[in-house]
């Protein structure tokens, strides 16, 4: 039998036939998406970006709910930084909703940031205006407020009850111009994922 063959059949079963769940597990810098079903209307059509998930629960920002509120106006002591700057607070879950945290992409990130995914870092406000100060306005940054917050198993609960899929994260995925059409792009791409995930059946190696 060829190579050529079983690339063949390979790509086809892929395409063709009944795929299982996703087989990504949630982890620092992966996706949760809503799936229709989820009736918590703090998070219907939500798309969360995880920084946190290990024994002692999970923790996430919302990337798709902008304000109409100013940087500057929500930041009125740091308002000369801000002033200048495009960009809005995002509400980035109900947990802690007068703390903020920030994503930034950046290959120099402030110092004490935590590096989520590729060049992706998570921060504090304090830290980011020291580092805009230092002249690294041209990085792409957004600021948040609260977070999404579970206590330990409780995720794994929802995913188990399919609130959730799980999903690759880019930083287009947080950065992105149109956040409005985040959830929905990421439905659209949830049958190509699933198919990308699903194991290869083992019929094509036997025999």
């Amino acid at each position: 039998m060829s190579v050529r063959y079983l690339l063949a059949v390979l790509l086809l079963s892929v395409l063709l036939c009944p795929a299982p769940a996703v087989a990504l597990d949630p982890a620092p810098g992966r996706l949760l998406v809503a799936r229709q079903g989820l009736k918590d209307p703090r998070f219907q059509k939500t798309v969360i970006l995880l920084l946190r998930h290990d024994d002692q629960g999970s923790v996430g920002l919302i990337l798709n709910r902008p304000t109409r509120f100013s940087l500057a106006r929500s930041f009125p002591q740091f308002d000369k930084v801000f002033s200048g700057l495009r960009g809005a607070l995002w509400l980035g879950g109900p947990v802690s909703p007068r703390s903020a945290l920030v994503l930034l992409e950046s290959d120099s990130p402030p110092p004490g940031s935590r590096p989520v995914f590729g060049r992706v870092h998570v921060t504090g406000v304090r830290q980011l205006v020291l580092w805009l100060q230092a002249d690294h306005h041209q990085e792409r940054f957004r600021v948040y407020a609260g977070s999404a917050g579970w206590a330990p198993g409780q995720l794994e609960a929802e995913l188990r009850r399919g609130d959730w899929d799980v999903a690759p994260a880019t930083e287009e995925t947080i950065f992105g111009r149109n956040p409005h059409r985040q959830w929905q792009q990421e439905q659209d791409l949830r049958p190509l994922l699933i198919r990308l995930w699903s194991p290869v059946p083992r019929q094509l190696f036997s025999g």
